[in-house]
């Protein structure tokens, strides 16, 4: 399976290629794996996650608003909500919040998510494409529909 590290080069790969640099703005890297405590990294921006299992990535999706019906304000605390449940038994600390991965998650040994969030309102149609790399040169274990198509 890639590694975490191997997904960060690939995408560094992947910006040195298609960022324009003449914005003056540095390309997007990944953030810190994120422990299901507290925000998301890059909460309200479009971009791209990945599920990580004992730093192996095994897949990788996007968060953007493809211009669908139900799609409005898609960011990537929105997506990964839909991964994540609130830990009720646990008291909010200084106001952050615990949460833990769904069942799904939980099944497939997911301990950390890490995301990507393009600079809001800057280059973020790459994201589609971004998903898309990675896992043509990676083939992550979950993304099996991407992993038929060669």
């Amino acid at each position: 399976m890639p590694s975490i590290d191997q997904l960060r080069r690939t995408t560094k790969g992947f910006f040195d290629k298609h960022w324009d640099r003449n914005f003056g703005i540095v390309p997007p890297k990944w953030s810190k794996a994120w422990t299901f405590f507290h925000e998301l990294p890059f909460n309200n921006h479009k971009g791209c996650y990945v599920h990580v299992r004992d730093e192996d990535v095994v897949y990788i999706g996007v968060a953007l608003n493809s211009g669908l019906n139900g799609y409005e304000n898609h960011s990537l605390g929105t997506r990964i909500s839909k991964y994540c449940l609130v830990v009720e038994t646990k008291q909010k600390v200084d106001g952050k919040t615990y949460y833990k991965p769904s069942p799904i998650l939980a099944e497939r040994g997911i301990d950390t998510i890490s995301t990507l969030g393009f600079p809001l309102g800057e280059q973020k149609y790459l994201a589609i494409a971004l998903e898309y790399y990675p896992i043509q040169q990676l083939k992550p274990t979950d993304n099996v529909i991407y992993n038929k198509q060669r």
